[in-house]
């Protein structure tokens, strides 16, 4: 198991960069590496969802919650199904001194559950979950910088 922390400063105020997870689905026109992402149940603060990534041509699937807790800019996720032991993390979205601009803070803890294998492909597990949540980070900037500029980016309000 191990740890990734990833930071990402964005244009846009903490409350509308939130919007971005009630309608995650719009992460695919810029996600490169996102192949299919489908909402399996909606409910108000919770999301239910089914992601395909590719990475390095290599496919892994899982099913997650997003629990968003709007009042705190905090949005749990977690594995409850998927192609490996179990993966669950928290987005931050933390104001700055700059009204206008947010720190979008990752932090996310994989095991893979191979421990047989592990010793032998931990660092290529590790620089493929890198560039996966990376590009996740630098997609949202994307979206969010470009909230309202194209009406390919337009959300409605919530």
């Amino acid at each position: 198991m191990y740890e990734i922390n990833l930071r990402e400063y964005i244009d846009i105020a903490p409350k509308q960069l939130l919007r971005i997870w009630f309608k995650p689905e719009r992460l695919l026109r810029e996600a490169k590496r996102i192949k299919r992402l489908k909402i399996i149940k909606r409910d108000k603060n919770t999301i239910f969802s089914f992601w395909e990534v590719e990475v390095d041509n290599v496919c892994f699937n899982w099913r997650q919650i997003d629990e968003l807790d709007v009042d705190r800019g905090i949005v749990n996720f977690k594995m409850y199904g998927g192609e490996f032991k179990d993966y669950k993390g928290i987005w931050y979205i933390l104001p700055t001194n700059n009204n206008n601009k947010t720190l979008l803070y990752l932090t996310v803890t994989i095991n893979w559950g191979i421990p047989v294998l592990e010793p032998y492909v931990k660092k290529v597990l590790e620089r493929k979950s890198r560039l996966l949540f990376r590009g996740f980070l630098k997609s949202i900037k994307v979206v969010a910088e470009n909230y309202g500029k194209e009406s390919r980016y337009c959300y409605t309000s919530y």
